[in-house]
């Protein structure tokens, strides 16, 4: 391996380790500022998504060991649904007077006419 390869090698072990941690982080963010529908969009159906999967996952293991991220992937899944509550909650709140769309194309088959 040439050292470009050694250091590439490097900076992707660094990267991956914190992958999580900064997600981690930016659902926290997510709570705290302001979010505009778009990405609430995006975060519920990522949220959806991760739903499934896990579900999936959950049935096709054939032995506990299989799936022993378990714990952390539902940890993960809780934390960005809190998110997500708290940052649509503030945008229904904050500009729900706009109109039934002001909260993202997701929220709005919810709404009550």
């Amino acid at each position: 391996m040439t050292p470009t390869q050694v250091k590439a090698k490097i900076w992707m072990s660094a990267v991956q380790g914190a992958v999580l941690p900064f997600a981690t982080l930016m659902v926290v963010l997510f709570m705290m500022v302001p979010v505009p529908a778009i990405m609430l969009d995006i975060g519920f159906i990522t949220n959806i998504m991760i739903s499934l999967a896990v579900l999936m996952v959950a049935l096709n293991a054939a032995k506990p060991l299989d799936f022993s991220s378990f714990p952390t992937v539902l940890l993960f899944a809780t934390l960005l649904r809190l998110a997500l509550n708290v940052a649509s909650t503030r945008v229904v709140l904050v500009s729900g007077h706009e109109g039934s769309d002001a909260a993202g194309q997701v929220i709005e088959p919810l709404a009550i006419s």
